[in-house]
């Protein structure tokens, strides 16, 4: 779920379930100070994920050199993602690395990220950290929109998840955004294809509702009424054509369908909750949200990895240990 404004104003959603672009998303550079992550001195593995508007080509560098990530594809409009893997720093002194995105289209955009790796502090045994809360430290990656569960599974003809719809707290006059969500194909490098639904504070209201997307690509928002409290399956699957992206809303009956004729499947699979307003809106209070059913090929799965949301610094949500359950926490 990609576009800021696009469930806020409900209206505005015409795009049709049909065709995906090629890739892409990122956010131009401001004169706003440059957003900063930091790493232990172990290293480790970040996502940087942008949206971009009217884009051709998304072209990322990192100084000093990180290896694999510096590259050029395609991109139009909508969210690129991208994954930085960092060795662990072997000297006393801090590590600074800059990211930078250059899109090119109707405009040229630059956006920059700072990553900061702490130094080798092997002669303490104390800890300064203190963002970290408990149970993310199952997480391998961190991302500023995404906190949730993901693995590679091979080939995927389906994939689901339930979860049961949470009450916001909403403050007088707020807008947050949050959005919950099962997806295939996000690791693959091509078109993620995604069912759920959003939960946000519009103007100090609560408002849910489903959609369907092919990112990047185009958008389906299905008319169910949702409610807190509601059990909600979301199914991604091969059709006889292409692939449905179905939002069903057990506790009323009510199911919707989006079909995509021209997706070509992945061998990931994303259970997920996003910030997708990020950074124009915070992420909506929910509490905490647990995936049951978790089933990739009609079978139960056992997603591997785990990625927490940081935003400026902060752990603002992040996926339980599996051991008690496939939940994400803020």
């Amino acid at each position: 779920m990609r576009t800021v404004l696009r469930p806020l104003i409900s209206a505005a959603i015409l795009a049709a379930f049909a065709v995906p672009a090629l890739a892409g998303a990122a956010s131009a550079a401001s004169a706003a100070t440059v957003p900063t992550r930091h790493l232990s001195a172990n290293g480790g593995t970040l996502i940087w994920t942008r949206t971009v508007h009217n884009a051709k080509t998304c072209t990322w560098t990192s100084s000093p050199k990180v290896a694999r990530f510096d590259g050029t594809v395609k991109c139009n409009t909508g969210r690129v993602v991208r994954r930085a893997t960092f060795k662990a720093n072997t000297s006393t002194g801090a590590k600074d690395y800059t990211l930078k995105l250059v899109v090119r289209g109707t405009t040229r955009t630059v956006d920059h990220l700072k990553v900061v790796e702490a130094g080798n502090t092997t002669t303490t045994t104390t800890t300064t950290t203190t963002t970290t809360p408990p149970g993310s430290s199952f997480s391998s990656t961190q991302t500023d929109q995404w906190a949730g569960y993901y693995g590679t599974f091979g080939t995927v003809a389906s994939a689901s998840g339930t979860w049961t719809v949470p009450s916001l707290t909403c403050a007088p006059g707020s807008t947050t955004t949050s959005s919950t969500w099962v997806g295939v194909g996000g690791l693959d490098g091509g078109v993620l294809l995604q069912a759920g639904m959003f939960d946000n504070c519009i103007g100090g209201t609560e408002e849910q509702g489903a959609f369907a997307e092919a990112y990047p690509g185009s958008t389906s928002s299905f008319g169910l009424l949702i409610r807190p409290g509601d059990t909600v399956t979301a199914t991604i699957e091969q059709a006889a054509s292409g692939w449905d992206a179905t939002v069903t809303d057990v506790t009323t009956g009510q199911s919707k369908t989006g079909n995509d004729p021209t997706y070509a499947g992945g061998s990931s699979v994303e259970w997920f909750v996003e910030d997708y307003g990020y950074p124009t809106y915070p992420l909506s209070n929910f509490g905490s949200e647990q995936f049951t059913d978790v089933a990739v090929n009609g079978v139960n799965a056992s997603p591997s990895q785990g990625s927490k949301m940081v935003q400026n610094g902060t752990v603002v949500a992040w996926p339980a240990d599996p051991s008690s359950g496939y939940r994400i926490n803020e």
